[in-house]
């Protein structure tokens, strides 16, 4: 009769530890490997889609330019994030590392089984323990294959995984991609945006430059007009940004030398209007004031008085300093000008007191002569009126010639400051010789003229009186008792 012998039966239990310890080492250690894997790439999935759930398509300056643009951006962002989540959901998460385990417990059993049978091989025959040990070999042999299934539907779960992974990576970069579009449109927008503001600007620029006058910076504030053409220009040049950050200091520029020309402006013409008026106002009164002429009795300027009785003409001198002075003025010398104006007022005013003083002086040189005339016509005298000087200006006084029989008389009134007359005379006979009775005649001559109202203080010939004291004393009692009537 033969039989299954001891050695046969532990060769079994052997080849099933082998095909354990080979089944630990090659299926185990790849789906530990494979499972790791596989959670780290679940992992990054999950991060992957976490970083994309939270990119923003920026909006500031591209929404007012690219308005259709951005919100298209939006709408595909929107869709990456709606996929990212999807291939998220999507991922295979069968237990097979439980199921693995499980296994495993199961060859545990199996490998303890063995040891059983293990322990009751002896040196009979072995039928039933070799038939146990093959049968606990083929349960081995199920558990392995099913640990295998395990082993390629990790592979297929590996692969899935790494598969969805790229596939959200691929969408990060695609939603990265759209983020960076949006910011690319909005820098697009800065720019130009920041294109149209600077032209605005630099156009706001020019128009604030050409509200400057140019002749008034030009004469006013030269340097700073001129550095400001400079300044303005390198502005002009500058880029975009530059442009709408040095605005204000280059306006502020323009601005402040604008307003230092206006001011200087306005200085300039109020001291040239003060002596354009002053100027104007002396030209007025030294061709506008008048005094009387006591020949033709009216009022004639000065200028033609001073023509007609001072034999002066100041006139051309005057037309000379008016024409200095306004030059001045042009050239903005003022205070030459101002000083010629002082000048030039003073020499006005000292004609016009001279023209005053002499029309007085005249009109009563003239009614003393009238007067005398009147009185010496009583005396019965033949009269010849003429002027004293040979040009006949009445301005050096009247020559009154008086005859009677032999007698001579030449008369020059002369008027004192304080109003008094005195007349020098020329008393003498019709033969040429000195007329003795200077004394019975001047008395009678004296006494007229007084009566005649005319204040008369002495008659003189060559510096000595010629009126006696009994006249003077008579006189001047009747004088003082008029003024007390």
């Amino acid at each position: 009769m033969s039989g299954r012998k001891c050695g046969e039966v532990l060769a079994v239990l052997s080849q099933n530890k082998a095909i354990i310890d080979k089944a630990k080492n090659d299926i185990d250690d790849g789906i530990f490997k494979k499972n790791s894997e596989i959670t780290k790439i679940s992992k990054d999935i999950e991060n992957l889609v976490e970083e994309i759930s939270v990119l923003k398509i920026y909006k500031g300056k591209n929404k007012e330019v690219f308005l259709k643009e951005i919100q298209s951006l939006e709408t595909a962002l929107a869709n990456h994030k709606i996929k990212a989540k999807q291939a998220l959901e999507s991922l295979p998460n069968p237990d097979l590392k439980m199921k693995n385990s499980s296994l495993n417990g199961k060859l545990e059993e199996l490998l303890q089984k063995g040891d059983a049978i293990r322990k009751k091989v002896s040196s009979d025959y072995q039928d039933a323990n070799y038939n146990a040990a093959a049968h606990l070999q083929n349960e081995i042999r199920t558990i392995l294959a099913k640990k295998s299934e395990i082993s390629r539907h990790t592979d297929s779960v590996y692969n899935s995984s790494t598969r969805v992974y790229m596939e959200v990576k691929e969408i990060l970069q695609n939603a990265n991609k759209k983020v960076e579009m949006a910011n690319d449109y909005e820098e697009q927008a800065v720019m130009k945006l920041n294109n149209i503001e600077a032209n605005e600007l630099k156009r706001a620029v020019e128009k604030s430059l050409d509200k400057i006058d140019k002749p008034k910076a030009m004469k006013f504030v030269p340097a700073d007009y001129n550095s400001l053409l400079k300044g303005v220009d390198d502005f002009l040049k500058k880029t975009d940004v530059e442009i709408i950050k040095s605005f204000s200091d280059i306006n502020t520029r323009i601005n402040k030398v604008n307003e230092n020309a206006e001011v200087h402006y306005a200085e300039w013409e109020m001291k040239t209007n003060k002596l354009r008026s002053m100027l104007g106002s002396v030209s007025g009164d030294f061709k506008t004031t008048v005094v009387e002429d006591p020949i033709d009795k009216k009022m004639v300027s000065a200028l033609e008085f001073e023509r007609t009785f001072l034999r002066n003409d100041s006139n051309d001198n005057f037309l000379k300093s008016v024409t200095l002075i306004e030059k001045n003025i042009g050239s903005d010398n003022f205070d030459e000008a101002e000083k010629q104006l002082e000048t030039l007022r003073k020499e006005y005013y000292a004609l016009k007191e001279k023209c005053i003083e002499q029309s007085i002086k005249l009109k009563k040189n003239i009614a003393i002569t009238q007067d005398t005339v009147k009185g010496l016509h009583k005396l019965k005298y033949n009269i010849e009126v003429t002027t004293v000087c040979e040009d006949e200006n009445p301005i050096d006084g009247y020559r009154i010639k008086c005859t009677l029989g032999e007698e001579v008389l030449d008369f020059s009134p002369e008027i004192s400051d304080d109003g008094k007359i005195s007349y020098n005379i020329n008393h003498v006979l019709t033969n040429g010789k000195e007329a003795g009775n200077c004394h019975t005649s001047m008395d009678s001559i004296y006494n007229a003229l007084v009566e005649e109202g005319i204040p008369l203080g002495d008659i003189t010939k060559d510096g000595a009186s010629v009126i006696s004291k009994v006249v003077k004393s008579k006189t001047s009692a009747m004088k003082q008792e008029k003024s007390r009537g």
